[in-house]
């Protein structure tokens, strides 16, 4: 059994997840999707988020059809990258989808061969790139359209 791993935010879920998470699932045949514990969510998306607590998040993410587990690591600081590596030495996927790009990417896939673990980049979708959950909130706000 091939065990996928994708993870993230998911705070006000969007075309682009669910994308994302079709895609990391046609990869294996188990899918486990981490969602970032809110101190994480703070330290990179801002005080005022996340808007939904971890538990909610998880409850959707575990309902969308497809979606075999829901983890939540915890976070003792570090960035974005110490966390990944971290999510996967507990994990231990088959395959690891990310969104990490250039020198990070590298030094997860490092760190990934090493426990031979295939790492996979999830490229933007074109045409659904520009709604992040970001956008919705300003739109929201009134800040901005997307």
């Amino acid at each position: 059994m091939k065990k996928v791993l994708i993870g993230g935010t998911y705070d006000i879920i969007t075309t682009g997840h669910i994308v994302a998470i079709k895609t990391a699932k046609i990869a294996g045949d188990y899918l486990i999707v981490n969602v970032m514990p809110d101190n994480r969510t703070r330290e990179k998306k801002g005080n005022e988020r996340p808007i939904f607590p971890l538990v909610e998040r998880k409850t959707i993410i575990y309902n969308i059809k497809g979606v075999d587990r829901v983890v939540s690591i915890p976070y003792k600081g570090g960035g974005k990258l110490k966390y990944e590596i971290e999510l996967a030495k507990k994990i231990r996927p088959d395959i690891y989808f990310t969104q990490l790009q250039n020198k990070e990417r590298k030094i997860l896939e490092n760190y990934c061969k090493r426990l031979k673990i295939e790492v996979i980049t999830f490229p933007e979708v074109w045409g659904i790139e520009k709604l992040h959950t970001s956008d919705i909130i300003n739109k929201i706000k009134g800040i901005k359209p997307y």
